[in-house]
């Protein structure tokens, strides 16, 4: 008599940042460490398919009886994106010239955006925002602060308006 092939269930985890509930990623093994919750399958293979992008929900620990902690994987309400992919052919490309000490905005599009300046290890580090109004293929702004000098420290985020955004780095 011929043997059924036993299925095996595959598991998917969300690996989180405790002190924020951002979920750092996803995986299909069982962390040994750190913080993490079970995810459906389906949720999992959007992330991992790229139909949807983790960075956009958090871990909530909502208190049940006797403590014990119920962990929801649910949407962040305010999304931001940063931009981080080398600039190329993007709808919108953000330029940061170290000689000349200014940011230049590059857009295929004249709609309004924000950027915000914040610190790469803390986001909830503002340096700078850069409202741009009326942008009119390239916009030019001064660095205000010595902060900006330093691109290695900084992160350019903006909520998602375009479908690409690119940074450039100028040294000379």
């Amino acid at each position: 008599m011929a043997r059924k092939k036993q299925e095996v269930e595959q598991k998917f985890y969300a690996k989180y940042w405790p002190q924020n509930g951002m979920v750092a990623g996803i995986t299909n093994e069982l962390p040994d460490s750190g913080s993490f919750i079970e995810i459906e399958k389906v949720v999992a293979e959007k992330f991992l398919s790229g139909e949807d992008s983790y960075n956009k929900y958090k871990v909530i620990n909502n208190r049940l009886e006797k403590d014990v902690p119920e962990v929801n994987l649910t949407p962040v309400v305010a999304v931001f994106e940063a931009i981080s992919e080398q600039a190329s052919e993007q709808d919108f490309i953000v330029e940061w010239n170290e000689k000349n000490k200014h940011w230049s905005f590059i857009s295929t599009v004249k709609d309004p955006a924000i950027f915000y300046i914040v610190d790469a290890d803390n986001y909830s580090k503002l340096i700078r925002t850069i409202h741009l109004e009326n942008i009119d293929k390239q916009s030019t702004y001064s660095f205000e602060t010595t902060a900006e000098e330093d691109i290695k420290s900084l992160a350019v985020v903006t909520r998602k308006y375009l479908k690409s955004y690119g940074i450039r780095k100028v040294y000379d």
